[in-house]
């Protein structure tokens, strides 16, 4: 039986909604328990010993709790880490959450020890892009690439920004400018580290980025949908790729769409198949048991979804219902 901790927005939902825990094994989806009271949980990350939660409060007050796993209580939180926090990841010893918001188009930097959190340092980001949404910098996610380093994805400028923060201090140390009016949202790395993939929200397009002598090169992108006519409407969304760095999956707002691509040498990005799935699949996560979840947001469910030895999926189960689902734990 596996534990699955799941996030989503409260404002206009009717409760129980927002965080929420519950099990997955073979017979499917047990009841979920809410925790705590939190305000648009849209994401969160899952401590090492799985004992707390750290998640983002959405909003205007940039704020982030830690939230206690077992009874839900909200044993901490810190604020000023930007408006609108939408993303969250935890170094790989534990000590730090990068944090960002995407309104305030900035990273914070926050200390952890359990449930105690304290803001080291922000850095703000500069750009802008030649789409309605990008009139400013709009950080999305971070990724940790080392100890010291994360990749943000800015949805507002076109660029994925390497970031250090060693000695606790944040600063830009490189860049990947992509297409204009990409709007990269998230990112995915190859386990090699040799390359990355984005999705870009505002293009509805995979872009695969190469690690090369001089950083890294934007290689072929890979369009999520086949014709220009569905791009009205429609937005890039989530991203993973399986443990064996060979099958890539992303999902697509509007057109609601779950994609799988097979992945090549360099670049090579080649069509698998494409599912339908629920309204607005805004969160695509991989789980411990190697199934994938699709949140569709609009829809108000979780879907199961299992690869084959081929990497190619299937629906399985029956979904489980929560309102406004935006992060499941893995």
């Amino acid at each position: 039986m596996t534990t699955l901790h799941l996030g989503g927005y409260t404002t206009d939902q009717t409760p129980p909604c927002g965080l929420g825990v519950t099990t997955l094994d073979d017979s499917g989806f047990g009841p979920v328990r809410t925790l705590g009271e939190l305000a648009e949980p849209s994401f969160a990350v899952v401590s090492g010993e799985g004992r707390w939660l750290y998640a983002v409060s959405e909003g205007p007050q940039g704020r982030v709790a830690a939230v206690d796993a077992a009874d839900g209580d909200v044993a901490g939180f810190v604020e000023g880490v930007g408006a609108d926090p939408c993303h969250v990841a935890l170094s790989e010893d534990g000590s730090r959450l990068v944090v960002s918001a995407y309104s305030g188009g900035g990273v914070a930097l926050v200390g952890v020890d359990g449930p105690r959190l304290e803001l080291l340092d922000t850095l703000q980001l500069v750009g802008d892009g030649p789409h309605e949404r990008q009139d400013a910098a709009h950080a999305h996610q971070a990724t940790f690439v080392s100890l010291h380093q994360v990749l943000v994805c800015d949805l507002g400028s076109d660029r994925v920004v390497l970031v250090d923060h060693g000695q606790d201090v944040l600063r830009e140390v490189g860049e990947v400018r992509l297409p204009p009016a990409t709007g990269p949202r998230h990112l995915v790395m190859a386990p090699d580290r040799t390359r990355f993939w984005v999705v870009g929200e505002l293009d509805c397009t995979v872009h695969p980025v190469l690690r090369t002598d001089d950083g890294w090169r934007p290689g072929t992108p890979a369009s999520l949908l086949p014709t220009d006519e569905e791009r009205e409407g429609s937005l890039g969304a989530g991203i993973v790729l399986d443990p064996s760095g060979r099958h890539l999956y992303v999902t697509t707002r509007g057109a609601d769409t779950l994609h799988h691509f097979l992945v090549g040498p360099g670049d090579d990005l080649e069509l698998l198949e494409v599912h339908q799935v629920g309204h607005w699949p805004r969160f695509l996560g991989l789980l411990s048991t190697g199934d994938l979840v699709v949140a569709a947001e609009r829809a108000d469910h979780v879907a199961r979804w299992r690869p084959d030895a081929d990497g190619r999926l299937r629906h399985v189960g029956t979904d489980l219902s929560w309102p406004a689902p935006t992060w499941v734990s893995g």
